[in-house]
């Protein structure tokens, strides 16, 4: 588990150690589809979850099944459901445009399947990840 303040540079930054550890033990070619999922999931609570200037708790828990790898971000900002948000929408062009938008197209093209729970005064959502067959 790895429990960090939203509004603090130096604890969002001990997300990549912490997942790089976990990676170890996973397919080489899940690295990199994991590591963008949960670095916007995370990163996006973070920006958009707390009001301005307000900081808050989000916590990150791992697990393997048979089958997959579980990845569960929890935090304590304002309801907020991905799996139901429209994606945005496509610009008529590169000069259209606009840096950044991109976190749910992200999660939904790396993951296979995302769920989002709203428990009390929480956000819980779970991200899986199969494991690719032997």
């Amino acid at each position: 588990m790895l429990r960090i303040n939203s509004a603090n540079a130096d604890d969002l930054a001990r997300l990549h150690p912490w997942l790089d550890e976990r990676l170890r033990s996973l397919p080489r070619p899940m690295h990199h589809g994991l590591r963008v999922t949960l670095e916007e999931a995370v990163m996006n609570v973070a920006m958009h979850g707390f009001a301005p200037g307000a900081s808050g708790e989000i916590i990150i828990r791992s697990r393997v099944s048979p089958d997959a790898t579980i990845f569960v971000v929890e935090d304590s900002g304002r309801a907020f459901d991905p799996s139901t948000a429209p994606s945005p929408a496509r610009p008529a062009n590169l000069l259209d445009a606009e840096p950044g938008g991109l976190g749910l197209t992200l999660l939904r093209h790396y993951c296979a399947d995302l769920t989002y729970e709203r428990i009390g005064d929480r956000n819980r959502l779970t991200l899986r990840f199969p494991l690719p067959k032997p």
